[in-house]
C-alpha cells in the first residue's frame, strides 16, 4: 500500500539537512577565523612595507637633519637669508607631507579589508535579528 522507500527517504531528509547546516556553520566559523587571521597579517605586513621604511630613512637621514641645521642657523646664529628661510620652509613641508603619507599608508583600507568588515557587519546584524526573533545563539559576536 505505502511505498516504504519514500517514507524512509522522508525520514532521513531532516537528518541530512541537519548535517548540511552544521557543516555550513562550521565552515562559516572557520572562514571568519581565517578572515581574521588574514586581516591581522595584512595589517602587520602593511606596517612593514618597504615604502614606509624608505620614507623614514629619507626623513631621518636627509630632510630632518637639514631642517634642524637650518633652524639652528636661523634661531641661534641669526642668519637672515631668503634662501635659508626658503629651504627651511621647504624641509618643513617635506617633513609634514611625508609624515602624512606614512599615516595614510597605515590607515588606508584594501578591498579585502572592506569585504571583511562587511562580512562582520552582516554577521552582527544577523545575530541581532536572530536574538530579536528569539532564536538562541550559542555565542555572541
Amino acid at each position: 500500500m505505502f511505498d516504504h522507500s519514500s517514507i524512509s527517504t522522508l525520514n532521513s531528509t531532516p537528518s541530512s539537512m541537519w548535517n548540511v547546516s552544521s557543516r555550513l556553520k562550521y565552515a562559516s566559523r572557520k572562514s571568519v577565523a581565517d578572515n581574521v587571521k588574514f586581516f591581522v597579517r595584512k595589517r602587520s605586513a602593511k606596517m612593514l612595507r618597504s615604502e614606509i621604511w624608505s620614507i623614514l630613512v629619507t626623513l631621518s637621514l636627509q630632510d630632518g637633519p637639514f631642517f634642524a641645521v637650518r633652524l639652528v642657523a636661523i634661531i641661534v646664529y641669526r642668519v637672515r637669508s631668503f634662501l635659508t628661510y626658503f629651504f627651511a620652509f621647504k624641509n618643513f613641508l617635506i617633513l609634514l607631507f611625508q609624515t602624512y603619507r606614512i599615516v595614510s599608508i597605515c590607515v588606508e583600507k584594501d578591498e579585502q579589508e572592506k569585504e571583511f568588515e562587511e562580512k562582520l557587519d552582516t554577521i552582527r546584524r544577523m545575530s541581532i535579528a536572530a536574538s530579536q526573533i528569539g532564536i538562541p545563539l550559542q555565542r555572541k559576536i
